[in-house]
């Protein structure tokens, strides 16, 4: 069973390894635009935000959940980490 795990787990990089790289363009100067766009169409508290990346823990309460989805919807937080 070990052994079946360790394969999959293995197939599944090598398909996570072979896909383009998304941050990778064909035009970089059209991706450089696009970015510096949306940068400068955000807000001083957003930018702010999108340096932040907090926990979430799966086994907490309904409190802890209700707390991150303030986080994102006022903070404008860059992401969050899952944790057990």
């Amino acid at each position: 069973m070990r052994s079946y795990l360790f394969f999959l787990f293995f197939l599944w990089n090598l398909s996570i390894a072979q896909q383009p790289d998304p941050l990778l363009s064909d035009d970089p100067i059209s991706q450089k635009k696009w970015v510096d766009s949306l940068f400068q169409s955000m807000s001083l508290d957003q930018k702010i935000g999108q340096l932040f990346t907090p926990m979430v823990f799966s086994k907490k309460d309904q409190k802890h959940f209700d707390e991150i989805k303030t986080l994102i919807e006022k903070y404008h937080i860059g992401g969050i980490i899952f944790s057990l």
